[in-house]
């Protein structure tokens, strides 16, 4: 290939010729078709046309040829396809571009970044601690320093974001991670340096929106609403940067208003969230014959109550998570929208780019954000008298609409679990005065936290009951407790709970003491819905003003102090007065069933008649004004008269953290969320002790989830874990005709689905499996011998040599990496399933190969069937002590999850091979 031609090219694409560059690739591609220098060429012209699926291919095309240029062509398709929102295919791109060359700051850093969203912390381990060893770039140690929080390593997180400062002293974005991070782990000496930084160097200047501070952060700490807008306002539009949106307006001159007003809530929260805890209620309460309610998720879904609840109060779901920004406003227009309400404001996963593109001629933010958006395209904020008074206005981009009692909406029909609890077994003691606080460790601020030792100290006996903040936090306020003069046991930590059973302890406590500057929310609510008093001073930003709103919608504004060494006061002598304690709690008890906050029907007609005001105004052609909602007549009469509640069987035994071995020849990592479907709650459920220590670690812990009763180990093995297990290789000694018995109904059942053996006779070629990781060769011979054109995925050289005596094509190769020519009939991971760190990662990319109308063939243990009770009330099973296997699954989840990925449950087979176990065979649906 002439070097010359290749300049002349790359010189069209440099000259803004981009479509010059791709005709004149094409003409040299069929004298030249393995030159990946072409490839990458074709393939930086395509995108600069903005063809980033053209591109991707191209890119991939090079990384197929490999040589000097493979792992840039790989890294660079990854790169489209993160773009495209194409992860999977972006995560196989990186590790095979890192397979060729893993000195790749870039190309680690953004499959980093990409397993973190896909919420494989796990899986992003490796990339985060290759990082911190290798570069030297602030952006790589904060991307690390995520992982490491997220996994729960807070000393290497802080590590992380301090070496990240370091590196970038003067960067304002660096500044807001570390800040953030120092207030997770309450290290408020740096909490305070940074601060003082932000105010002298920043707001004090009026240089606010210049600043890169994460929202949440910044109203953390700062009270002044015009600093506020300020940060806002420069976040908004540094929000839209690179952002592509839709180049033509769209045009609401001819919108048309209909009887009832169609609202659509856009979140990605619609899951076992807070957001949906508050908003739950007024879903299934809105008057249909007013509104028509649209929701526009992008949540990642769970099989919750909550969840399910919600699927069946709107009218209309809309799934949005895979489309772009565009396609989703688009959408929006097309369903006439009336007012299009935003439920997150700037935290994680927004979606605000679409609002961007004004799909609807009302836009409003509600709940998710406490405060103001800075953003033009908002028109109004849903708020209340209290957290915003008429001194608020000139701060807001947005107007107001307040709601005439509190803005937080919440639901009556919430379960409190009606388990028999005892203070002793939470560690608390008996007869002393209990005081609480279950808020995040963020919105502890040194203040906050000295008023509350303040009135430790004069009343003797109590403690304070924090929800565990991990361990460093937990460190530095036992250490600050002593310092204040309060002995450290005093501080007592409360695990995570199911919403049931937390509302049911939260009865426990005497009363709540509210945060500073960000003042329990959601918290506040449970406390009161669960009878308890809580004490709060209001500051003078949204945040700090919630709990002063919910105290006054419940009728409870003898709680409100004025400041917080009145907050103290008013603390202490409740605590001394058992009398007007027992009162108070009476009082909220009475409250919750007539005052304003929790009457679910009252505030959704707040709220109708909100969207009703806004939409008058809209429909004579006025630009949005401040509204105050009228309130509706104040009850005479409850409108419940007893909680909801239930007996919750859930058990809440805490892992052993100390078993994990802290140092770099640990062999296995902390699961925090369920490998299966991202949840994050999970029970110990059984503790094993292993034939013999492997890989620093004596015990084995067993986790179910409580989303999908899923059974996975607390650890998982790493990839040099993985090696150092006992390898099994395959046999054909034992059993070998009742083997291939077996192996043969499986098959047969697989033929059936794809219509017979006729079927696979009249095919022009023979029907492709894949076999992958299996533990036997039975089946892999088996379909051979039916006419299968056989694929083999093995990992170890005896598998390799085995299967090769057999025939097919075999392969030791990364099946997450597979590429296929053409795709797959059929794909079994008979055997491998199990011993997979992410299974729902095979699952995938199982589903991605297969045609439509192929067939899935999974082997698990069914830890659900009433044999392996059996089995367990007699012996205990020898699945949980094989190390090599690392979940143990539900039949029933698993059905329900092939489903939700369109596929059909054709047969389930008992396997006598595995104990307890079946053999599940699903066909992908075809396209409609």
């Amino acid at each position: 290939m002439n070097d010359n031609d290749l300049q002349k090219l790359a010189a069209l694409i440099g000259a803004g010729k981009p479509e010059l560059a791709v005709k004149g690739v094409d003409k040299l591609l069929p004298k030249h078709p393995q030159d990946a220098r072409l490839h990458i060429l074709k393939a930086d012209a395509l995108k600069r046309v903005g063809n980033r699926e053209g591109a991707a291919r191209a890119y991939k095309r090079a990384g197929e040829l490999g040589g000097a240029y493979g792992a840039v062509g790989w890294a660079h398709a990854g790169m489209q396809y993160q773009m495209l929102k194409q992860q999977g295919a972006a995560v196989d791109a990186y590790r095979r571009s890192l397979a060729l060359n893993e000195n790749q700051l870039d190309t680690q850093n953004n499959l980093c970044v990409l397993l973190y969203e896909m919420n494989q912390v796990t899986a992003a381990m490796p990339h985060a601690r290759w990082l911190v060893k290798n570069s030297t770039q602030a952006s790589h140690f904060i991307n690390a320093g995520y992982v490491f929080r997220k996994s729960g390593l807070q000393d290497e997180a802080l590590a992380a974001f301090m070496k990240a400062l370091e590196l970038a002293p003067d960067d304002w974005r660096t500044l807001s991670v570390v800040l953030q991070a120092a207030q997770h782990g309450c290290e408020w000496a740096l909490v305070d340096d940074l601060i003082e930084r932000l105010q002298r160097e920043i707001y004090a200047t009026g240089r606010g929106e210049e600043t890169f501070e994460m929202h949440l952060v910044h109203v953390s700490w700062c009270m002044n609403e015009a600093w506020n807008l300020q940060m806002c306002k420069g976040g908004a539009r540094r929000s839209l940067e690179g952002v592509k949106l839709r180049d033509k307006p769209f045009d609401h001159s001819k919108h048309r208003w209909g009887e009832r007003l169609r609202i659509g809530y856009v979140s990605a929260d619609f899951h076992n969230h807070a957001i949906l805890h508050l908003m739950g209620g007024v879903f299934a309460h809105h008057d249909r014959s007013k509104v028509e309610v649209f929701a526009y998720d992008h949540a990642q879904h769970d099989t919750s109550y909550f969840r399910k609840r919600f699927e069946t109060s709107v009218e209309h779901l809309v799934d949005i998570r895979k489309m772009t920004d565009i396609e989703a406003a688009e959408r929006i227009y097309a369903d006439q929208i009336d007012i299009l309400i935003d439920l997150q404001g700037f935290t994680e996963k927004n979606r605000l780019p679409i609002f961007a593109m004004r799909p609807a001629p009302i836009q409003v933010t509600y709940l998710g954000f406490p405060g103001q958006s800075g953003m033009d395209c908002l028109d109004y904020v849903i708020a209340d008298p209290v957290v915003t008074p008429d001194s608020s206005k000139p701060h807001y981009t947005e107007k107001l609409c307040r709601l005439p009692e509190s803005y937080q909406c919440n639901d009556n029909e919430r379960i409190i679990a009606n388990n028999p609890m005892t203070r002793s077994e939470f560690g608390l003691p008996e007869n002393g005065i209990v005081f609480c606080t279950f808020n995040q460790p963020y919105k502890i601020d040194r203040i906050t936290f000295e008023t509350w030792m303040s009135v430790l100290r004069e009343v003797p006996g109590s403690v304070m009951w924090i929800l565990d903040p991990g361990e460093v936090a937990g460190r530095n306020l036992r250490k600050a407790a002593e310092a204040q003069g309060v002995a450290a046991e005093r501080i007592v930590f409360a695990d995570k709970m199911v919403p049931p059973l937390h509302l049911a302890r939260l009865q426990l406590a005497d009363m709540c003491l509210d945060t500073r500057v960000y003042n329990g929310h959601t918290i506040t609510s449970d406390c009161l819905w669960a009878g308890i008093p809580v004490v709060t001073a209001p500051g003078t930003h949204f945040a700090s003003r919630v709990a002063a709103s919910l105290l006054r919608a419940c009728d409870m504004p003898e709680l409100i102090a004025d400041d917080l060494p009145g907050m103290a006061r008013l603390a202490i002598e409740i605590a001394q007065d058992p009398e007007r304690l027992a009162a108070l709690k009476a009082k909220i008890r009475h409250n919750r069933f007539i005052a304003p906050l929790f009457d679910t029907e009252r505030i959704t007609r707040h709220l109708e008649a909100a969207y009703a005001l806004m939409a008058e105004r809209g429909r004579e052609g006025l630009a949005p004004d401040h509204i105050d909602v009228p309130p509706l007549p104040r009850r005479t009469e409850p409108f419940m008269t007893a909680l909801p509640t239930k007996h919750t069987a859930v058990n809440n035994n805490r892992s052993d953290l100390e078993a994990l071995r802290k140092g770099e020849n640990v062999l296995q990592l902390p699961q925090n969320q369920c490998p299966l479907c991202q949840h994050d709650k999970a029970d110990v459920v059984r503790e094993v002790q292993w034939a013999e220590a492997v890989g620093g670690l004596d015990k084995a812990y067993w986790v179910q989830c409580k989303a999908c009763q899923h059974v996975f180990s607390r650890y998982y093995w790493n990839q040099e874990g993985r090696a150092a297990l006992p390898a099994r290789t395959l046999d054909f000694s034992s059993e070998r005709a009742l083997a291939r018995g077996r192996a043969a109904e499986t098959v047969r059942a697989v033929v059936a689905e794809l219509g017979g053996m006729q079927g696979l006779l009249e095919r022009k070629e023979p029907a492709k499996w894949v076999d992958v990781y299996a533990d036997t060769p039975w089946t892999y011979a088996v379909a051979l011998e039916y006419g299968f054109a056989m694929t083999g995925i093995v990992r170890q050289e005896a598998d390799e040599a085995l299967l090769k005596t057999v025939g097919g094509v075999v392969a030791r190769v990364d099946f997450l990496g597979l590429n296929i020519n053409g795709t797959a009939d059929v794909i079994s991971l008979l055997g491998c399933l199990e011993k997979e760190p992410y299974p729902e990662m095979y699952i995938d990319r199982a589903i991605s190969l297969l045609a439509p109308g192929g067939a899935l063939v999974l082997r698990f243990a069914n830890v659900a069937s009433a044999l392996w009770r059996i089995n367990e009330k007699d012996q205990p099973s020898t699945l949980w002590q094989e190390v090599e296997r690392q979940h143990l699954f539900s039949m029933i989840r698993l059905a329900k999850l092939l489903q939700a990925k369109q596929f059909r449950i054709a047969q389930a087979l008992p396997d006598p091979d595995v104990e307890c176990g079946m053999v599940l065979i699903a066909t992908k649906e075809k396209r409609k």
